[in-house]
């Protein structure tokens, strides 16, 4: 049996680049794809020209500093009918890294600004709320006393 594993890093959170590389084994043509995000794991098989069995492939994604750690690794039961040169496991993880590459990095969203920039809404406009205040008057449902102070919060700075 002959095995081929190699590491490469991608910018993007683990649950990201788990779901980027089943969608690079599907580029790169494998099938079977199944995503583990309990195990941080994809994996799929693609059957070689000249072999009889699939050859499996399994992706396992972790975090890093640089955001995620990608490990694909590919076992082939047997390397080649035809050739004994011919290494499906290596092609089989060239196949995945080449597609891998082809799909952009997914950029973050960018980080919500420091509560001191969020613009809060603006406020209602004075006028408007001191006529629905004289019509609340008007209406009997506040009394002058009551207006008198309504206004007087209104009005101060």
């Amino acid at each position: 049996m002959a095995v081929s594993e190699r590491n490469t890093t991608r910018a993007e959170s683990p649950n990201t680049a788990l779901t980027t590389c089943a969608q690079a084994l599907a580029k790169a043509g494998f099938n079977n794809i199944q995503t583990h995000p309990d195990q941080m794991t994809v994996t799929g098989d693609k059957r070689v020209r000249g072999q009889w069995t699939r050859t499996p492939v399994i992706v396992s994604v972790s975090a890093s500093e640089a955001g995620s750690t990608i490990t694909v690794r590919s076992e082939a039961a047997a390397q080649s009918l035809v050739s004994a040169a011919s290494k499906p496991s290596d092609r089989m993880v060239s196949r995945f890294l080449e597609a891998l590459d082809q799909i952009p990095v997914a950029l973050a969203p960018p980080p919500p600004p420091p509560p001191s920039l969020v613009q809060s809404p603006d406020p209602p406009d004075r006028v408007e709320q001191l006529e629905r205040l004289h019509q609340l008057l008007k209406a009997g449902a506040l009394t002058q006393e009551e207006f008198d102070a309504e206004k007087a919060k209104l009005l101060s700075p």
